[in-house]
């Protein structure tokens, strides 16, 4: 899909990038005729257009295990380059350099995962075991109750408010240390950006914010950005949250933050492909570290 037949849908922040998965793999097709586990997913991909929410989040992780380490495996953030529109929506809203210090490498990322709080609310120690028990018929209620908690989510990490691009390395990092909860993330960002971005000023943690349009995560306390947790106490030392009323919250904002951003995304997207000198001039307007913003919609109001 090109970017400009993305930005016509009716609702483009709202479109999960997982649907994608199907087109990528049925391109190269002509190159996997005599491998029958490449067939037997091709003969699969319909079941990710019948599928929603959990179901097809599972299916996004699992039907393509089978050719693991022999092809590039899509994912919807294209760090391995294999989300043609992901790269192109990279491209337009974040132009190589933009950083202070322009020697960060920067690559794909999908902010908030999905896997760590399934996985969380089943009590298992894979997202295989937790879906696995989501389909038991040993436990009357339990897939409609993860459904009704998790399921928005499963959809909404596949959407374009839930992408962006991070330091080298540090996708890795966060999915091993921090669970990969964003507010973790910013977290570790804002405190080790010598070890990230290569330098100790305080100002590129506040044009990482303001470029990638981190508001919502961040709270503007004297002259700094703070981040928000997720829930109350949120840290490394206490990674989960501690009842079902702190995983409500947790998730709620998650999905907020997903979609408030995304909305705002799908403006810029316009503007850059609109008025390219316009976006340029926001874009320095942005990387000024004195600049600082509430959130997603004051940064609407201003911009």
């Amino acid at each position: 899909m090109e970017l400009r037949e993305f930005l016509k849908m009716e609702q483009p922040e709202a479109y999960d990038f997982k649907n994608l998965m199907g087109a990528y793999y049925r391109s190269w097709a002509g190159k996997h005729e005599g491998d029958w586990e490449y067939q037997a997913l091709l003969d699969r991909l319909p079941e990710m257009d019948r599928a929603e929410g959990i179901e097809k989040w599972y299916l996004y992780k699992t039907l393509d295990a089978d050719l693991n380490k022999r092809i590039l495996r899509f994912d919807c953030d294209s760090w391995n380059g294999t989300c043609d529109l992901t790269d192109q929506i990279y491209a337009a809203l974040w132009p190589a350099g933009l950083l202070e210090n322009a020697g960060v490498r920067l690559g794909g990322d999908t902010m908030n995962s999905f896997a760590s709080l399934f996985n969380h609310f089943t009590g298992e120690a894979s997202f295989r075991r937790s879906y696995g028990r989501c389909q038991s018929r040993l436990e009357t209620g339990f897939q409609a109750e993860a459904d009704r908690v998790l399921g928005a989510l499963a959809h909404n990490t596949g959407c374009l408010g839930n992408f962006t691009l991070v330091p080298s390395r540090f996708n890795r990092y966060r999915g091993t240390r921090l669970g990969d909860f964003f507010d973790l993330s910013l977290m570790e960002l804002k405190a080790n950006g010598a070890k990230w971005f290569g330098t100790e000023s305080e100002d590129v943690f506040t044009q990482y914010v303001n470029l990638f349009f981190l508001w919502d995560y961040t709270e503007v306390k004297g002259e700094e950005y703070e981040v928000r947790p997720f829930f109350e106490g949120h840290s490394k030392e206490l990674m989960f949250p501690a009842d079902r009323e702190q995983l409500d919250e947790c998730v709620e904002t998650i999905n907020t933050n997903i979609r408030r951003r995304g909305t705002f995304m799908v403006k810029l997207l316009k503007l850059a492909l609109e008025q390219p000198e316009a976006y340029r001039r926001m874009q320095e307007c942005l990387a000024d570290p004195a600049l600082r913003f509430e959130s997603v919609k004051d940064a609407l109001r201003h911009i």
